[in-house]
C-alpha cells in the first residue's frame, strides 16, 4: 500500500493498529525484515525509522488486499493519514517553522502521490473534495521544491473533478487555497492567463465565504503575478489592498510577504528610499517571528538589489551572500538561482569574468531543473549581465564556463559563490585565474569576427541566441 517506504506511525494508522495490535504489528516487522522481506530505509532526510517492501513482496501483498475485499477501506486510510500530515504541515503557513517541516513531506512524497491519485481515481465528489484538502497545503511545499509543474497538474486535476461550486453552497478553504495554489504554480510557469483566472476565481470565493487570510493570500498571489508580468501598477494595486488586511487579521507572517513585495515593485519603479524601507520593515516584522521566514530571505536579496542600484557592490554581495545562504538551506532551487544570477552580475563588476559566467551557468541549471521562469525585472537584470560577461569573454569561452557551471554540484556552487576574490581594482598582475581564465581585470582576446574588450558600465549590443543561458533555462517571458 505504502510507495517509497513508511514510519512505524503510518503502518500503525493505516492498518488500524492500536495497544496490543502495535506489539503484533512491531514483532511482524521485526520478522519480515529478519528474512529480508522488509529493509530498514536508511534515508538521512527522515527523521522517524522507515521500512519499505520488498517489490515483488509489495505487489504480492496488494493482491492478497485485493482479495480479501479490504484494499478500498486501507486506501482510504491510507490517503485520510497522509492528508492529515498535509495538513498539520500547511497550517504552519506561512510560519517560519514550516519549512523545518518539509522534510517530512519530501521523504513522504510518494506516498502523497498515492493518495492524490487514489483521490482522483475514486472520481467522487466526495473524494474531490478530500483531495483538495490535500492539495491546498501542499502548495508551499511544490512551490519552495521548485515543483511548479507537478504542483500546478495536480490542483488543477482536483479542482476539474471537483467541479463548479453549486449555487447557494458556501466555498470550503480547501477550495479556495487549492485555486489560490495554482494560480501561484502556474504564474511561476509562466502561464500567465490560467494564473490570473485562477486567481480571480480563488479572490472571489474567499469574499464570498468571508475567509480574511485567504482573501490576503489571493491579492499577495495577484501581486506576485503583476511582478511577473512587469505589470508594476497592477503589482502595487494588489498589494496595497493585501497590507490591511494583513494587518486587521493579525496575518504577520503575510504581512512580511507583502512588504516585501512592495519593496520589490518600488525598486523596479527607481524609488530606491522606499523600496530600502519596505523591505527594512518586512525584516523587522519577520524578526518577530523568532526565525526567518522565506519571505525574509527575499528581503535580504532585496537589500542586495537596493545596494546594487546605489553602487553600494560590496553591501550589495553582504546582502545576497546571506541570503544565498537562507536560500539553500531551505531547498529553493528557483530562489537560489536568482541569488546566484544577481552574484554574477557584482562579481563581474569586480572584474571576475569567469566566475560570472559559471555562475550564470549554474543558474541556468537550476531553473531548467525546476521549469521556472524569471519575474520581468529579474530577467532583464540577467539579460545585462549576460551580455557584458559575453563580451568581455568571447562567445566561445562564455559558452564554455557557462556550461561547466551548468555541471557544477551543491558544494561547488556555493564556493564559488561565497568564497571571495580581491576585486580587480586591488590586484592588478595578469595572472592565470580558475580554468585558466586571464586575470579579473582583462579579457579574453578577441577572436576574429567576436567582440572585443568593452568597459564595465558600457552598454554594447545583444547577439541574438537562441535559449539564453542564465536568464530562465533558456524559456522566455511569453508574450502579453
Amino acid at each position: 500500500m505504502f510507495a517509497g517506504g513508511a514510519t512505524l506511525e503510518a503502518i500503525e494508522a493505516v492498518g488500524q493498529a492500536d495497544g496490543r495490535a502495535r506489539t503484533k504489528v512491531l514483532g511482524t516487522l521485526e520478522a519480515l525484515v529478519d528474512k529480508s522481506l522488509v529493509v530498514r530505509d536508511a534515508e538521512p532526510a527522515a527523521a522517524a525509522l522507515r521500512v519499505r517492501l520488498l517489490e515483488p513482496v509489495r505487489e504480492y501483498a496488494l493482491e492478497q488486499l485485493a482479495a480479501a475485499g479490504d484494499e478500498l477501506p486501507t486506501r482510504e486510510r491510507h490517503a485520510r493519514f497522509f492528508t492529515d500530515l498535509a495538513q498539520r504541515v500547511g497550517r504552519l503557513v506561512p510560519d517560519p517553522t514550516q519549512v523545518r517541516h518539509f522534510a517530512a513531506l519530501e521523504v513522504e512524497h510518494d506516498n502523497l502521490r498515492a493518495a492524490l491519485a487514489w483521490y482522483l481515481e475514486r472520481g467522487t465528489p466526495e473524494a474531490a473534495e478530500a483531495g483538495l484538502r490535500l492539495t491546498g497545503p501542499l502548495a508551499a511545499f511544490w512551490w519552495t521544491r521548485g515543483s511548479f509543474e507537478e504542483g500546478a497538474r495536480w490542483c488543477g486535476a482536483m479542482l476539474g473533478q471537483a467541479g463548479p461550486l453549486p449555487v447557494g453552497s458556501r466555498p470550503t478553504s480547501a477550495r479556495i487555497k487549492t485555486a489560490s495554489a495554482a494560480g501561484l504554480l502556474m504564474t511561476s510557469r509562466g502561464e500567465f492567463g490560467r494564473a490570473r483566472a485562477s486567481l480571480d476565481l480563488a479572490l472571489d470565493l474567499a469574499r464570498r465565504a468571508g475567509e480574511s487570510t485567504l482573501v490576503v493570500e489571493a491579492l499577495d498571489y495577484l501581486g506576485v503575478l503583476g511582478l511577473y508580468q512587469g505589470d508594476l501598477a497592477a503589482a502595487r494595486r494588489w498589494l496595497e489592498e493585501a497590507l490591511p488586511l494583513a494587518r486587521d487579521a493579525g496575518e504577520t507572517g503575510w504581512e512580511v510577504f507583502i512588504l516585501t513585495n512592495l519593496g520589490r515593485v518600488a525598486l523596479e519603479l527607481d524609488e530606491l528610499g522606499p523600496a530600502r524601507a519596505l523591505t527594512e520593515r518586512a525584516l523587522a516584522v519577520g524578526g518577530t517571528l523568532g526565525a526567518p521566514l522565506v519571505a525574509s530571505r527575499s528581503a535580504l536579496l532585496n537589500l542586495g538589489r537596493v545596494a546594487a542600484r546605489e553602487g553600494e557592490v560590496e553591501a550589495a554581495l553582504t546582502h545576497y551572500r546571506e541570503a544565498l545562504r537562507q536560500m539553500e538551506s531551505v531547498g529553493s532551487p528557483h530562489s537560489v538561482a536568482v541569488c546566484l544570477q544577481g552574484l554574477a552580475d557584482l562579481v563581474q563588476q569586480r572584474g571576475h569574468w569567469a566566475r560570472a559566467a559559471r555562475l550564470l551557468g549554474a543558474a541556468d541549471g537550476l531553473l531548467a531543473t525546476s521549469g521556472a521562469l524569471l519575474q520581468v525585472p529579474d530577467q532583464q537584470a540577467c539579460e545585462r549581465t549576460f551580455r557584458s560577461v559575453r563580451a568581455q569573454l568571447g562567445p566561445a569561452r562564455f559558452a564554455e564556463l557557462v556550461a561547466v557551471g551548468r555541471t557544477l554540484g551543491r558544494a561547488r556552487i556555493m564556493r564559488e559563490a561565497l568564497v571571495d576574490e580581491p576585486s580587480s581594482s586591488t590586484s592588478r598582475r595578469r595572472r592565470g585565474g580558475p580554468l585558466g581564465v586571464p586575470a579579473p581585470d582583462v579579457a579574453a582576446p578577441s577572436a576574429p569576427g567576436q567582440p572585443g574588450r568593452v568597459r564595465p558600465g558600457r552598454a554594447h549590443p545583444a547577439p541574438h541566441v537562441s535559449g539564453r543561458p542564465g536568464c530562465g533555462g533558456g524559456r522566455r517571458q511569453p508574450a502579453g
